[in-house]
């Protein structure tokens, strides 16, 4: 180990008093790293229960359980060969040893779980706190889609009831929609959407309110400095511009009222270029330039208007989602989602509470921190803050943390669950805010150096990974670590095929059949070309199939590749529940499933026969089609010239 990862890890260890930030890249050892802090705060008197560890899934979380069980065990048998080398074994007094094997027996009273797992514990423990009903039920996603349906309907038939007291600037939103042709199918898409981030709308101003005269008047002044830049009025650009400002100026004569301004924009000409005109010696800029401002300014002064007619409905929306939340809360469910907000809002409103649960557990630990939403890090937070902070003052980032009480470990170039919350940003203020000291580990004990060297050079040196803030992290350079064995095989990256300008559907097919060839040579018998070192043998060999993985991006390609090896005769095994589904034998029973479920289903019924469950060949189907025969299995048999059909 470098002296740079042994300081890291001394850190982790040694410096329990401090808030620690660990960024840990690929195969470094994040989880060593977690489950180090966790047995060392029990080394040093910390109890179990005391002990938040937060994952991702419910299976990070039992892992992550199993690797302090076993990391306690090893270090509670003190002739056990791992202590040689593990810095927790050293100065092992009685007193520490006490409470190892003490903690062995409370492990089970540590909360190791998920985010929502957590929220949940803290709702059940206060619900009248969290003005919630005892008992409250959480609903799963079939539950939650019905109950949001039968509310959107009232909503529906309540907004649209011909004696209905909603606002008309809504109702003419509605109609504008009708107008376009955007049905209630999007409306409601909208009103989902606003329902599941209720924790975004407690604040009026996250839906816009155009001020169409302000709208216009901006645009004015943009569109006027770009025709000051022409020195030629007769340039075809320049009267294109000046037509966009006399709609603008129309539309701004009218702005007070909302749907005649919409109607104004759509009537006068458009407020951006529409045709590749303008000479370059009329313009002290590029007319490149000149076109690239005009269609920004138009553009954006367009939608301004078109979205302006919708501003009403979205705040009824917005109020929707606000009082569909407050019901669901009266009477005793949950989503998902409602447990972060909910849980967020017990600890960021109730001092009471917080103070109470920050003496009940004393350490918060989070994995995979790069895919935190904002939610989950403030939970973190409101926990670990110092009591004395100043809670209705500063944001939950700028909180003054208690000595120690929070340590999270992540890789934000690992960021993948953004489409469910996950905010890089959330990361970032976090490490920018100062209240946990960063800390890195950089020597990947997992691959060969040679793949390190690759990567290194691939998303490093090449800038494959190039830092932007809030969408993707710095790369860091990963090192081999010493600790892992290299093999002197002269072992390499190597990238095969070559650009060919094809149709993509034949690209798969000819890198599929590229695949089996190398597979081939590479694996087979004595024309085997790779030697492999076996870690049980300890030796070098020839390399087997049974060495080889085969990763794929999407399943897109995953027919052509499953052809190719059969092919090529090459035997596989697909891993992974979703690739599960496109093996032949699970389609031949789905196909066998429909079959039974709806005789009718001839093509069910056919492809069943042909599978290998019936084995029936083309001409035993021909010939009992020929006969009389039926694909539903439940109308009458034909003649004896098919009695000793296998379709029979």
């Amino acid at each position: 180990m470098t002296n740079n990862d042994t300081g890291t890890l001394k850190s982790i260890i040694n410096d329990l008093h401090e808030n620690l930030m660990i960024e840990a890249g690929a195969g470094t050892g994040k989880t060593y790293a977690l489950v180090s802090r966790v047995v060392t705060l029990v080394k040093c008197g910390v109890r179990m229960q005391e002990i938040v560890a937060i994952t991702f899934t419910e299976a990070a979380a039992a892992e992550l359980s199993e690797r302090i069980r076993s990391r306690l065990e090893q270090l509670a048998d003190r002739d056990h060969p791992d202590n040689a080398n593990d810095l927790l074994a050293t100065d092992l007094d009685e007193i520490a040893h006490g409470r190892i094997v003490h903690a062995i027996a409370e492990l089970d009273q540590a909360t190791i779980q998920t985010i929502h797992g957590f929220a949940s514990q803290l709702l059940r423990d206060r619900p009248l706190d969290a003005r919630m009903p005892p008992g409250w039920v959480i609903l799963d996603e079939v539950e939650t889609s019905h109950m949001f349906a039968e509310r959107w309907n009232k909503w529906l038939e309540d907004t649209l009831a011909e004696d209905t007291s909603v606002e008309p600037e809504v109702i003419g939103a509605l109609r504008y929609l009708l107008n376009a042709e955007v049905g209630t199918g999007r409306w409601r898409d909208v009103a989902a959407i606003f329902s599941d981030n209720c924790a975004r709308l407690a604040d009026e101003s996250v839906v816009e309110n155009i001020n169409m005269g302000k709208v216009a008047e901006d645009t004015l002044l943009q569109l006027q400095d770009l025709a000051e830049q022409c020195s030629n009025q007769s340039d075809k650009l320049f009267e294109q511009l000046q037509g966009a400002i006399g709609t603008v100026e129309a539309v701004q004569a009218v702005a007070a009222d909302v749907p005649l301004a919409l109607e104004t924009l759509q009537d006068g000409e458009r407020v951006d270029y529409y045709r590749n005109v303008g000479s370059g010696s009329n313009w002290s800029m590029s007319t490149g330039e000149v076109r690239a401002e005009f269609r920004r300014i138009g553009r954006a002064f367009t939608a301004a208007v078109r979205a302006a007619p919708l501003m009403p409905l979205l705040h009824n929306l917005r109020q929707f989602a606000l009082e569909y939340e407050l019901l669901r809360k009266s009477e005793g469910v949950a989503t998902f989602d409602d447990l972060l907000v909910w849980a967020r809002n017990l600890l960021r409103d109730d001092s009471a509470v917080r103070e109470h649960l920050q003496s009940r557990y004393t350490r918060i630990l989070i994995d995979e921190f790069q895919d935190t939403d904002p939610l989950q890090a403030e939970i973190a937070f409101y926990l670990a803050a110092d009591p004395e902070g100043d809670f209705a003052e500063l944001p939950w980032y700028g909180l003054p943390l208690s000595p120690g009480q929070l340590f999270v470990v992540g890789d934000p170039k690992q960021s993948i669950y953004r489409f469910r919350g996950a905010d890089l940003g959330v990361a970032e203020l976090v490490r920018n805010g100062g209240q946990l000291r960063p800390l890195t580990l950089v020597e990947n004990r997992r691959s060969q150096k040679e793949v390190l060297d690759w990567v290194n050079v691939v998303f490093g040196e090449n800038g494959l990974m190039t830092e932007e803030p809030g969408i993707q992290a710095e790369y860091i350079q990963l090192r081999h670590h010493d600790g892992v064995q290299q093999e002197k095989l002269g072992a390499s990256v190597q990238i095969f095929g070559e650009q060919m300008e094809v149709p993509a559907n034949r690209l798969r097919q000819l890198q599929a059949r590229h695949v089996a060839g190398i597979l081939a040579v590479y694996t087979t018998g004595e024309r085997s070309e790779l030697d492999v070192y076996d870690r049980k043998l300890k030796s070098v060999r020839k390399a087997r199939l049974s060495d080889v993985c085969i990763l794929i991006q999407t399943r897109t390609g995953l027919d052509s590749l499953v052809q190719a090896l059969e092919d090529s005769n090459i035997p596989y095994r697909l891993e992974g529940g979703s690739l599960l589904f496109d093996t032949q034998e699970i389609r031949d029973m789905l196909n066998c499933l429909r079959a039974i479920d709806d005789p009718a289903d001839e093509v069910a019924v056919v492809a069943s026969l042909r599978s290998s469950a019936f084995a029936c060949s083309d001409v035993d189907l021909q010939n009992w089609r020929d006969a009389g025969g039926s694909w539903n299995y439940l109308s009458p048999m034909p003649d004896d010239r098919c009695a000793d059909s296998p379709v029979r």
